[in-house]
């Protein structure tokens, strides 16, 4: 299987407000620019929100775009600039050059450029509670892709964990689609889920609810793997455990060619996101010089450093879905002496996944609260490729005799 190969100047990854803004503004220098996403269309996470909340319809309604997400598919198709839809990258390597994969059309592709901009938005914010393993569970953006995908059964029933305006979304697209609301709470570690093969049942300490699905909705977190996997040098945010590179005002990371806009790079908002995507496609056009390498950094043992979400307690609690690890077994292998979550990772296979279902927040939760002075070294893990589910052969052939050894 020899993958396609696509030169550029410019590859930016991800078609949402900051990745758009990043290729128009590029393409105008004259710079080759190619974009690609793994969504089946432009708008990234606008193309998930609901508008008009206090305008619902009588009868039940399929979800459609937002007039914000319209507007940016419009904006990117007539710029002319090459647009890979259902295209997911899976590794970045020297060069740079993209590893990516049609999953439609099920080819390899490599991309290789002068500049990448790493545009990957945000990834839902989760954590585990009880019976969240069972089918019928859904994080925020995976019920909307649903409800976007075609009306479910008119009269289905939810559970909601979460609040502010990830709910508020969930809420909108539940009365758009005919959906009933008949369990919500925010507090995440007294909730239970049940059920015979999937979702049936979900209470806490006052109320019990039947339920056909629930939903956690948390807001989201920044998405940079595919920098810190491109060899990006990073430092913790805690409260996520997720790696964040160190950036430039320009988007630029310690790595030559390598940069990140918008919400990838803590920028909220799709308006600001659109300024920083403009900015750092202008940087990259450019070659804008990398951040230089930061000093040492040391940590202050007195200073609290504490995750999103209190750790759970429920040893039987399972922490990865995908993996089916649960929490004694994490807990196991910390008391039989893992140093760092990259250890646990290996013994457990805990976060080992193609997409960190929030196992590793929850791993650094627990090595925070037995050492409040831990290192952020010992709290990140590393991202190795693919990070996405890709054929092994797509991986061996798109990666090269590099990563073959």
């Amino acid at each position: 299987m020899q993958p396609t190969e696509i030169h550029a100047d410019i590859v930016v990854i991800g078609a949402g407000p900051a990745g758009i803004a990043a290729a128009l503004t590029a393409a105008k220098t004259g710079a080759r620019t190619v974009v690609l996403d793994e969504a089946e269309g432009a708008g990234g996470h606008l193309r998930w929100e609901v508008a008009d909340f206090d305008e619902l319809p009588l009868e039940p309604a399929r979800l459609e775009l937002s007039e914000m997400a319209t507007a940016a598919v419009e904006e990117l198709s007539a710029s002319g600039i090459p647009f890979y839809p259902n295209t997911a990258a899976w590794g970045i390597f020297p060069g740079p050059m993209v590893a990516a994969w049609d999953t439609v059309n099920s080819v390899s592709l490599t991309f290789s450029a002068t500049s990448v901009v790493i545009a990957t938005g945000t990834a839902d914010r989760v954590w585990p509670v009880r019976g969240w393993e069972l089918p019928g569970f859904y994080t925020e953006r995976q019920l909307l892709a649903e409800l976007h995908a075609g009306l479910p059964p008119l009269g289905r029933r939810y559970g909601i964990i979460g609040g502010g305006s990830a709910a508020e979304q969930i809420r909108a697209a539940i009365a758009l689609t005919g959906g009933q609301i008949v369990f919500e709470t925010v507090a995440i570690s007294k909730v239970h889920i049940r059920g015979n093969g999937k979702v049936e049942l979900i209470y806490d300490d006052d109320h019990a609810a039947r339920v056909d699905a629930v939903v956690q909705a948390f807001g989201q977190r920044i998405e940079p793997s595919l920098a810190v996997q491109a060899g990006a040098a990073s430092t913790l945010h805690v409260g996520e455990a997720v790696p964040t590179p160190y950036l430039t005002a320009d988007g630029a990371t310690t790595v030559p060619g390598i940069y990140v806009a918008g919400e990838a790079a803590g920028v909220r908002e799709a308006r600001w996101a659109y300024s920083h995507g403009e900015r750092v496609g202008e940087a990259a056009a450019r070659q804008a010089p990398p951040h230089p390498m930061p000093g040492e950094i040391t940590i202050d043992p007195n200073f609290l450093r504490q995750s999103y979400f209190p750790p759970p307690t429920d040893p039987a609690i399972v922490v990865d879905r995908a993996q089916k690890v649960t929490l004694g077994e994490i807990q196991a292998a910390i008391d039989a002496g893992a140093w760092d979550i990259n250890d646990i990772r290996r013994q457990t296979r805990a976060g080992m996944g193609a997409v960190d279902n929030g196992a590793l927040a929850v791993i650094a939760s627990l090595l925070l609260e037995r050492d409040p002075g831990i290192s952020d070294e010992r709290l990140i893990a590393r991202p190795r490729p693919p990070l996405r589910e890709v054929p092994f052969a797509a991986y061996l052939t798109s990666a090269g005799e590099e990563v073959a050894r």
